[in-house]
């Protein structure tokens, strides 16, 4: 889609709070955790272990020390059995080891992996194909309406319409509608909300707020959702509301990079539509991660409208990262260590929650919950894979194998990495919900934090390791991507 690299820079820099971020700076004698430092951020080396000013209350002191290993570059996966070999994280932490068996099942077991550098274009390419999109409205009895960028009228869904819809996607389709929405449910969503969000788009946006919460809610323990809702002339807001967040800063910068385009008239409704972004932790104590990840962030331009802009998957795809978070709240998705300033130095360990699960899965509810119909389901995905092959033709899947390879290097949260877990782990994960029913899902998130790898996660959902099912899956996904591209 028009926005993954931002939705994929933003996981990195939002999602990874917890992930482990070492620069090692200059040796310095006799350092103790606890003890009074002057710089903040500073780092230092001493006993072979590295500390880093932090701020604790009112004082600057040294943190934990965390260990210095060196490790060496890692080999390369073979191409038609893809798989990791275990190696000890270059951190504190140590790895969680795999257990013994006498015939072991295929896994992708943790090992350092690296930033992926660029190679050449792959022969033969894809064909690009045309990327049909869909406006979506509400019309004045509440009911959602799409219209095709080549159809001259707006319609309602109808739910009769499956021709060409593969078993196992309309399977995934009643699997996610049968997770009945809990109207009953307080609202716990906490909005602050721009003085220069059109009025319609608002409207529109909190119906699929509720319906996003009414959706996941029971699964949330009660917690607040917060919701912020701009323009690019509500920057005060927004200036107000994430300085109150870690990485407040960062977020901010981000977002006046984005919303320059919008400052101009003319720009601001060639661009035609906003964004959305997940993940706000208030600070609370000293540290990151004392809070699940919880709230969602979207922007629009002041002259955008429904007809022209309205954007039905961004939250319900927020939602589900709220759930995520949620279930899997104390859990590293995954450890990082390196300068993120420099990517090639990035090493990557211990992958608790592959990203190819986190944004695939949200890509696959974020478009079934507020679809009417298994067709607008269906048109959905459909979109999300030919704008993925759209902008680049580099892509290309001619074997199950193919799929394998491409969804193990989308497990990883490094840069250039996660770009095909989007919609390859949507497929991934309909067709986990069609074979192994929603529940499966929910299970999976449930395990994470009483497991300690991810094959265990998986196994106590599904009865799988990760590779086997991707291994399952596969077949599927080639099927669904191929027919989207209209390739044979």
């Amino acid at each position: 889609m028009r926005d993954r690299l931002r939705r994929i820079l933003f996981a990195v820099a939002i999602f990874s709070l917890s992930f482990s971020l070492l620069s090692i700076g200059p040796i310095s004698a006799a350092t103790k955790a606890g003890t009074v430092c002057k710089t903040l951020n500073q780092k230092v080396t001493s006993g072979g272990l590295v500390y880093t000013c932090i701020k604790s209350g009112s004082k600057k002191v040294w943190s934990k020390g965390v260990k210095v290993v060196v490790k060496p570059a890692p080999k390369p996966a073979p191409t038609s059995k893809p798989s990791i070999t275990p190696t000890p994280a270059p951190t504190a932490t140590p790895m969680p080891s795999a257990t013994p068996s006498s015939s072991p099942s295929p896994s992708l077991s943790e090992t350092a992996t690296q930033t992926p550098t660029a190679t050449a274009t792959p022969t033969p390419t894809a064909t690009v194909q045309p990327s049909t999109f869909f406006a979506f409205r509400f019309n004045s009895k509440d009911q959602l309406e799409r219209k095709g960028n080549q159809e001259s009228s707006w319609k309602v869904a109808d739910a009769k319409d499956v021709a060409g819809i593969s078993e196992i996607r309309l399977k995934a389709f009643a699997a996610i509608k049968g997770n009945t929405p809990d109207t009953t449910l307080p609202s716990k969503t906490v909005y602050s909300i721009g003085e220069n969000v059109p009025k319609d788009m608002l409207s529109a946006y909190k119906k699929i707020v509720d319906q996003s919460y009414a959706y996941w809610g029971k699964f949330m323990f009660g917690k607040d959702v917060p919701i912020l809702i701009f323009t690019e002339k509500d920057r005060a807001l927004l200036k107000s509301f994430w300085m109150l967040r870690w990485n407040g800063e960062s977020t901010i910068a981000r977002y006046e990079r984005e919303l320059k385009y919008y400052d101009d008239p003319a720009t601001q409704l060639s661009r035609s539509v906003g964004g959305a972004a997940g993940g706000q932790e208030l600070k609370v104590g000293d540290s990151q991660g004392v809070n699940p990840l919880v709230g969602i962030d979207f922007y629009m331009g002041s002259l955008h409208s429904q007809e022209t802009s309205l954007l039905i998957d961004h939250i319900a795809h927020e939602f589900t990262h709220v759930f995520q978070n949620t279930l899997a709240a104390g859990v590293s998705y995954s450890k990082v260590v390196g300068d993120w300033t420099k990517p090639e130095s990035l090493v990557e360990t211990d992958i608790r929650v592959p990203c190819s699960l986190f944004e695939g899965s949200a890509v696959t509810f974020g478009t079934s919950i507020p679809a009417d119909s298994a067709r607008w389901y269906s048109d959905g995905m459909d979109v999300i894979m030919r704008r993925f092959q759209n902008s680049n033709q580099s892509i290309y899947l001619a074997t199950p194998e193919d799929v394998v390879n491409s969804l193990v290097k989308a497990r990883s949260w490094l840069p250039n990495s996660c770009d095909m877990g989007y919609p390859l782990g949507a497929l991934a994960y309909e067709y986990m919900v069609a074979e192994y029913g929603f529940d499966s899902f929910v299970k999976l998130f449930q395990a994470i934090p009483k497991t300690t790898n991810f094959d265990d996660s998986m196994k106590a959902a599904i009865g799988l390791t990760e590779l086997e099912f991707y291994q399952k899956a596969a077949p599927h996904i080639l099927k669904e991507w191929k027919r989207a591209n209209g390739q044979s």
